[in-house]
């Protein structure tokens, strides 16, 4: 979902027809008093939209991946006020390629992060694509030792852009920020028990930024604008995921995800942050 103003919100998403036993994408607007759909038809070709984001209302990214000529790739659509239009995302060889989120900065500026296959899911690497006003473009990313890493989240203001995900199959949170032209790895908390994976990023100012996921039980981490810290003393410990940050210019925001009950059982995780 991004909300631009009160009166308007895009969410995406896919229902199921059970009758044709197909999935349908789902793209919607909301002006304030009515949803509307804006999903194009696609036929059997039906993408997978993974996350949406806007920088006006008629400027407006959403991103995921499709299946064309026998490959998966990664697939950008971009709304110019009156209609969806589908964007070529490079694709350069014969990898799966998939994005998993996208952060609009401004009209010449945008970013999308996901993931490369490589043998057949052998071997997993990040991948950052770029949107300059005009095309996009595939921009090196670090690739850490082990075969299976990835980007599930990246965020940007100005030119101050942050990536995360995890590398050495689950097992390091993994943080990339963009400065100085490239993209850098910078260490992260970790836990020797348990998965590390960050899921989620959220910028407040250079000095503030926040992530989440699971640092070996579900975590929140913090830049200080030196180093990533820990700051779970609200979740208190608890076995699951903490799966979407967002935050508010003030420092104050919502956290959303997962806990393991000790009958093995889900429960809904909800944190706010109520000041900066």
């Amino acid at each position: 979902m991004t909300a631009i103003a009160s009166d308007d919100v895009w969410v995406i998403g896919k229902a199921y027809d059970a009758v044709a036993d197909e999935n349908f994408l789902l793209i919607s607007h909301w002006d304030g008093g009515t949803w509307t759909d804006h999903s194009p038809m696609f036929g059997r070709r039906q993408p997978f939209l993974y996350d949406i984001d806007a920088v006006a209302s008629d400027d407006v990214w959403l991103v995921g991946g499709m299946r064309r000529d026998g490959k998966y790739r990664a697939f950008s659509m971009h709304w110019d006020g009156t209609e969806w239009t589908d964007v070529a995302v490079p694709s350069p060889d014969d990898h799966t390629r998939n994005l998993s989120s996208v952060a609009a900065i401004a009209e010449d500026d945008v970013w999308a992060v996901g993931t490369r296959v490589y043998r057949q899911g052998e071997e997993i690497r990040n991948l950052a694509v770029h949107w300059n006003g005009k095309a996009w473009s595939t921009v090196p990313t670090p690739d850490l030792d082990g075969r299976f890493e990835g980007l599930d989240a990246v965020d940007g203001m100005g030119t101050n852009v942050w990536a995360v995900g995890n590398a050495r199959n689950h097992n390091e949170s993994l943080a990339l920020r963009w400065r100085d032209g490239r993209w850098r790895h910078v260490p992260t908390p970790q836990s020797a028990a348990g998965d590390n994976y960050l899921t989620d990023v959220s910028i407040v100012s250079g000095k503030q930024v926040w992530a989440s996921g699971s640092i070996g039980v579900a975590s929140i981490i913090r830049w200080t604008g030196t180093s990533w810290r820990r700051a779970d003393e609200p979740i208190d410990g608890a076995s699951g995921w903490i799966n979407s940050i967002d935050t508010l210019p003030d420092g104050s925001g919502w956290a959303a995800g997962y806990r393991w009950t000790t009958n093995f059982k889900s429960k809904p995780l909800l944190i706010q942050r109520d000041c900066a």
